[in-house]
């Protein structure tokens, strides 16, 4: 708001989302067992009457191909093989490992299986 030049821009209401301590609280002035009520029991049975979707479809996840993990550390690990030798040096084997485990636990793997797919296609 300040970078659109709001007079007010620096006077906004406190708005973050808080604990059930917080919100018990907040609403202390009904006692404890109505407060109790409002803040926990209604928000937990409104909650359960809420289907769980996902914000994002699965047409925009990315892309699975089967074995597409394994492939791409076969790859990775026979290039290594090919330039350091067998077995590897360790440096290079943690790095490659360090690398593998972070390509394979974000779900980058396809990509990187159709990059190196079209860059061996390519040679």
């Amino acid at each position: 708001m300040a970078g659109q030049k709001y007079d007010d821009a620096d006077m906004q209401a406190p708005l973050y989302l808080r604990t059930t301590e917080e919100m018990l609280e907040e609403f202390s002035y009904l006692g404890r067992d109505k407060a109790y009520e409002v803040v926990v029991t209604n928000t937990n049975l409104i909650s359960d009457m809420c289907e769980a979707i996902s914000p994002i479809s699965k047409e925009k996840c990315p892309p699975y191909i089967e074995g597409c993990e394994k492939t791409i550390e076969d790859i990775a690990m026979n290039k290594a093989k090919e330039l350091y030798g067998d077995p590897l040096p360790e440096i290079v084997g943690t790095r490659l490992k360090k690398e593998l485990d972070s390509i394979i636990k974000n779900r980058f793997f396809c990509y990187v299986y159709n990059c190196t797919k079209i860059s061996l296609e390519i040679k």
